[in-house]
């Protein structure tokens, strides 16, 4: 049994181009990355950071100049305490989820994180408690806010583009970009353009992949390789 990381790319839909991409891990056999990560529970925040390390050493050489690399980080790997190379920090979107709780230890590891000069995105905002007091905290300042996919998937509903466009008006005061998820159809993008949202991301604009800009990424890893 192996894994690999597949890599989904993040679109301006305006000019069309891709402006970066987000890693996802796979079995190979077809375990998501919620099996995966139950089958490592107990040292959850190495294979977590070997994840990121990995996708740093096989995806950055292969980005164009502008393309950004977004990595997920689990709560309990803020709480052991990240370490990330600074090579190319400023080419790196650290994913933070929303679900992620404010210890004061995790307040100082984001600090830490931004005083490196490392740059964040607020991830699955909406999905849950969308706790808008960590938009104002001093400890976290994303530059990048992911609305959740749930909000584009229910778009029959009148109040969702309301919704969207004061989440894109919200951001732009915060001085913020504003990524939404899950983009499936062109009737779903055709919305988000409507509603003046630029980057998106979806299995319409593009399924996560072993290539980066068309180029074949490392191959697959064993899964007794965390130890």
């Amino acid at each position: 049994m192996s894994y690999y990381l597949r890599y989904q790319p993040i679109v301006d839909t305006a000019e069309q181009t891709v402006i970066g991409y987000e890693s996802f891990v796979s079995g190979s056999r077809g375990e998501s990355p919620a099996e995966l990560f139950r089958r490592y529970a107990n040292q959850l925040a190495r294979f977590d950071t070997e994840l990121m390390q990995l996708a740093i050493r096989e995806a950055l050489s292969l980005l164009e100049t502008e393309q950004l690399l977004f990595l997920n980080v689990h709560p309990k790997t803020l709480l052991a305490g990240l370490q990330l190379p600074d090579k190319d920090k400023n080419r790196l979107v650290l994913e933070i989820m929303e679900s992620t709780i404010y210890s004061a230890r995790i307040k100082r590891q984001l600090q830490q994180l931004a005083m490196q000069g490392f740059t964040f995105a607020y991830d699955d905002f909406g999905k849950r408690n969308a706790n808008l007091d960590r938009l104002i905290s001093t400890s976290f300042r994303p530059s990048w806010m992911k609305l959740d996919k749930a909000f584009i998937s229910a778009h029959a509903s009148p109040h969702i583009p309301l919704i969207i466009r004061y989440t894109l008006e919200l951001c732009e005061l915060l001085g913020m970009q504003l990524i939404v998820e899950g983009v499936e159809t062109k009737e779903q993008l055709e919305l988000l353009q409507s509603c003046g949202v630029r980057y998106a991301q979806g299995y319409y604009l593009g399924l996560p992949q072993r290539t980066i800009n068309g180029r074949q990424t490392s191959v697959e890893l064993p899964l007794q390789h965390v130890k």
